[in-house]
Parts: C-alpha cells; sequence; structure tokens
C-alpha cells in the first residue's frame, strides 16, 4: 500500500505543504486515540472508540492543508487485537482517501518507522 509507509527516521518526516501529526511513545488504546485526536485536532464530538477514529479519519474537514500525514516516531505499544483493528482502520482510511476522486478534498499518508516492518508481513 503506497500511502502506509516505513521509514529510518520518521521523527524527521516533515513533507512540505502537509498537515503533520507526529504520535510518540504511545502506550496503550486510550492514549493512543487521546494522541490522535490532539494531534489530528479532532472535533469535539470525536467519540475515543474506534468507530469514531474511522469515521474521523475518512473526514478532515476542519483541516485546511489537502495531504494529512501521520506519522508514528515509535512504534505504539497496544495489545495485538487492538493493534490489529488500528492497522484496519488505517489501511481502510488511507484506501478511501486514494479510492476518493470527486474533488480530492484530502489524502492520508501514515509512516511507521522501519523497525516496524513486522507489521507489513503481518497485517499489511
Amino acid at each position: 500500500m503506497e500511502n502506509i509507509k516505513f521509514s529510518n527516521n520518521p521523527q524527521l518526516y516533515n513533507p512540505d505543504s502537509a498537515f503533520v501529526a507526529h504520535l510518540s511513545k504511545v502506550r496503550g488504546k486510550e492514549d493512543l486515540l487521546k494522541q490522535l485526536s490532539d494531534k489530528l485536532k479532532f472535533p469535539d464530538y470525536f467519540g475515543f472508540n474506534w468507530d469514531a477514529l474511522f469515521e474521523c479519519l475518512r473526514d478532515f474537514h476542519w483541516i485546511e492543508q489537502q495531504k494529512i500525514v501521520l506519522v508514528h516516531d515509535d512504534l505504539p505499544v497496544l495489545e495485538e487485537k487492538d493493534l490489529h483493528i488500528y492497522l484496519e482502520i488505517l489501511i481502510d482510511a488511507v484506501k478511501t482517501w486514494q479510492d476518493w476522486k470527486e474533488g480530492e478534498e484530502h489524502s492520508l499518508e501514515v509512516i511507521f518507522p522501519e523497525s516496524g516492518k513486522d507489521l507489513k508481513e503481518l497485517y499489511l
């Protein structure tokens, strides 16, 4: 999947003209959802659950920049079930923006550290 990438130095990944959100030291589902909400400036109605995350990752009407980049500076520490759900949500959200043609309002790119290449083999 071309919009899910792996980088040797994700902390330095900062493309021009993009809205970039860096997540660091994620420890658990609640921490992940909190950081995503804060960094991606989710609306107040965000419900801090997987369904709400999926909805917000497919909208972004509150972000002016067309390109949105979600950078994981390190691998999130999640229970296996939560990691699998999170990755499925990311894959589906990225695909939604790739399939969207009319107006091409936004695009979503997700960056993981190179050490997460196993994720690609297991889930992506």
